[in-house]
């Protein structure tokens, strides 16, 4: 414990108190705190600010939200211009889209390659403004 508050002395000068968490750690833990010495030489000093880190790192956090926002909206216009409205008649022949985790081993394997779509289907009917009813075989 002397031997610590000397090298708290040394460090700290004739202020005393700065070094006491550093002796206090020594003689619970048994160990030397050089990890402790530097994390806590930083918050120690008078001109570090805490409150300063946690601002910056909150205007870092909305500007990574804002990128994110603004990325997110650019892929959604570019989805937009791609999509098209299909409607079908009755009568019309279809390719159904086969969703790869359920369904593709009701169809065909061809190769190692399962299809993507099936078909093609005859409309019976229109259900609703995207739903038809196909023919089946």
């Amino acid at each position: 414990m002397e031997d610590m508050l000397r090298a708290c002395a040394l460090t700290y000068g004739t202020n005393r108190e700065a070094g006491l968490p550093f002796a206090s750690f020594r003689t619970t833990m048994d160990a030397k705190p050089v990890w402790v010495w530097r994390h806590l030489k930083l918050y120690m000093e008078e001109n570090v600010e805490p409150l300063d880190v946690v601002s910056k790192s909150e205007k870092k956090r909305w500007r990574s939200r804002a990128r994110l926002k603004e990325a997110q909206s650019r892929r959604r216009v570019m989805r937009m211009a791609r999509r098209r409205e299909l409607s079908f008649e009755k009568g019309d022949s279809v390719y159904p889209k086969v969703s790869p985790i359920r369904g593709t081993k009701r169809f065909q394997v061809r190769g190692k390659l399962a299809p993507r779509y099936v078909g093609p289907y005859k409309i019976v009917r229109r259900i609703g403004k995207v739903a038809y009813k196909p023919e089946l075989p």
